[in-house]
């Protein structure tokens, strides 16, 4: 139960895929009548609430039982202490660097003021550096300048989490699925009219931890043989039909734009699905290999594509590329900025997320072994 789960790897390169959907208009240099006319009807911003649930439930699978089986105090401040390293080898490399970046083409690639304004983006950086880009959003969406930084805004939720969640799990153990289920009647029930309803919306990431809990009770097991009966092709047409649903209501004309409440019990029931590891959500065929491609770097593509279509944008502006408006014109905009997403993604990939990652894994473990050897003595 604790190894790779394909069904939750598909669910994460499906939200990515709806992401980078709902960001494409970030591209163009005009209003791309075709993709605008699309979003009225099929949004793409359920897929950060999926990136959520999947993160609720993936932390709390494998950091409770552990924290469960601490012995005393020290034990658990050890389990804490270890976590929370390993989540900062996992996410800070990679998130510095391309705030790095874009501080930089700001400064050096920004003729066209598509990065926006320095001061803007410094306090920006500032916001990711010390995780309330949340707090930031909120406060200039659609009203001020943002940062070419914006989608950190999710990630310093992800990370209060990180922090928060441990200590409330330690503080209320038995009384901690009630807090869950109060945080998510009070969330789902509450509309997102406002852009600080939207950038705090934790509804996701309590389903996700409420379902790993309940994964580890007996009665949970029953539901294997529903599932059973299901088949791969109910579980597509499950998982499709949940996708269409949430992606109409993730559209921007109004009022569905504002029906969000609708997306995490959705997210919930996949996040179920997927938990008893069956891969009844999984995609057959020849877009298996990507799909799975894509969730493995899913949090590199997160990061990186919204400073790619702004080069890509500064790109055409320098060379006074303005063609009459064309479908030819969107695909040479397309067919630059996105190979070149995955390309530099992978190298993130390579380079940044998975060695740093295995450095600060040895370093933790070495950690242990060296206190291992120690306490004895002491």
């Amino acid at each position: 139960m604790r190894g790779r789960i394909t069904d939750l790897e598909m669910m994460c390169a499906v939200g990515l895929l709806f992401v980078l959907l709902q960001h494409l208009v970030l591209l163009f240099p005009w209003p791309y009548p075709a993709l605008n006319g699309l979003l009225q009807y099929v949004g793409g911003s359920f897929g950060v609430d999926m990136f959520f649930a999947l993160s609720g439930f993936l932390i709390a699978r494998d950091l409770l039982p552990r924290l469960r089986e601490a012995e005393n105090s020290s034990g658990t401040s050890k389990i804490l202490l270890n976590f929370w390293r390993k989540r900062i080898w996992r996410l800070w490399p990679t998130a510095w660097l391309w705030l790095a970046i874009i501080l930089l083409a700001v400064l050096f690639w920004n003729t066209s003021g598509v990065f926006g304004s320095w001061d803007a983006n410094v306090a920006a950086t500032s916001a990711s550096l010390f995780k309330y880009m949340n707090f930031r959003f909120a406060e200039y969406y659609g009203v001020g300048e943002v940062g070419a930084s914006f989608v950190y805004w999710s990630l310093s939720l992800e990370e209060q989490f990180y922090f928060v969640f441990p200590l409330l799990a330690i503080l209320l153990r038995r009384h901690l699925t009630w807090l869950l289920i109060i945080l998510i009647v009070l969330q789902v029930f509450q509309p997102k009219t406002t852009a600080l309803a939207m950038a705090f919306r934790t509804e996701a990431l309590a389903f996700g931890v409420l379902i790993a809990i309940a994964s580890e009770k007996a009665w949970w097991q029953r539901g294997a043989s529903v599932l059973q009966r299901l088949g791969s092709v109910g579980g597509m047409l499950l998982g499709l039909s949940c996708v269409m649903i949430m992606a109409a209501v993730s559209g921007l004309r109004q009022p569905t734009f504002y029906l969000m409440s609708f997306i995490a019990p959705l997210l919930a029931l996949l996040v179920a699905v997927a938990s008893y590891n069956m891969d009844v959500l999984t995609v057959r065929g020849p877009l298996k290999t990507p799909l799975l491609w894509l969730a493995s770097r899913s949090y590199g593509i997160y990061i990186i594509h919204i400073p790619v279509f702004l080069f890509v944008k500064e790109l055409f502006y320098r060379l006074e590329y303005f063609p009459i408006f064309s479908l030819q014109v969107v695909l040479a905009y397309m067919s630059l900025a996105l190979p070149l997403v995955l390309a530099l993604a992978d190298a993130n990939f390579r380079i940044i997320e998975r060695p740093l990652l295995h450095y600060g894994t040895a370093l933790i473990s070495r950690r242990r072994s060296i206190r291992a050897a120690v306490e004895p003595a002491a």
